[in-house]
């Protein structure tokens, strides 16, 4: 009787063992740089966006031993340097993408994990210093390499290409009182980003 139970116990921690790793995730937090983006302003005279540092936080959740599930924020303030002659012509800008998406991990037993990703979500841009702010649609695709230095840390290193979709230039952004001081050209708002962040893995 008591051999049976304890076989019993062997069979149960091991179903939960198997359960809780495939429950496992990873929560990356990231720095990188982010680039690209162009701006129009009232008179439709273009400004690329300044290139700047961003931060963010990934989680990752494992469906199968190479699927995952991705949860993205990513962060940049940046600013559009505009020629005026009424002001200093300069409008601050924060860009924060929040996308939810999948990867594919290759030879997800190795220390060194390459992936592939994409993703979908919102983008959200915001003008501090006019009080406006606007959301919008967006996707991404993008990957990288995972480098484990033992089971639970390691590198994570990504690069992205995020593309914002407004719709005809719909695009409207810096707005007070006499109208808005800047706008993003075109239907899509592109931008790329690399980072490297400490992974977490559990």
């Amino acid at each position: 009787m008591q051999r049976r139970t304890l076989i019993a116990v062997l069979v149960l921690c091991g179903v939960w063992a198997s359960a809780a790793d495939a429950q496992k995730f990873e929560i990356t937090p990231f720095a990188g740089f982010r680039f690209g983006g162009e701006a129009v302003d009232e008179t439709g005279i273009s400004y690329d966006l300044e290139a700047t540092g961003s931060i963010g936080l990934g989680l990752e959740f494992a469906m199968s031993e190479s699927a995952r599930v991705q949860l993205l924020w990513s962060h940049q303030s940046t600013s559009v340097d505009r020629f005026s002659f009424d002001d200093d012509g300069r409008v601050d800008l924060d860009i924060d993408y929040f996308h939810v998406g999948t990867a594919y991990v290759f030879d997800p037993s190795s220390r060194t994990r390459p992936f592939l990703g994409m993703s979908i979500g919102a983008t959200r841009v915001v003008s501090p210093s006019e009080s406006s702010e606007a959301t919008y649609f967006s996707f991404a695709i993008g990957g990288g390499v995972k480098i484990f230095f033992n089971d639970h840390i390691g590198l994570r290193f990504d690069g992205r290409l995020f593309g914002t979709y407004g719709g005809s230039g719909a695009f409207a952004v810096g707005c007070g009182p006499s109208g808005c001081l800047v706008g993003f050209g075109g239907d899509f708002l592109w931008q790329g980003e690399g980072t490297v962040g400490l992974l977490i893995g559990f």
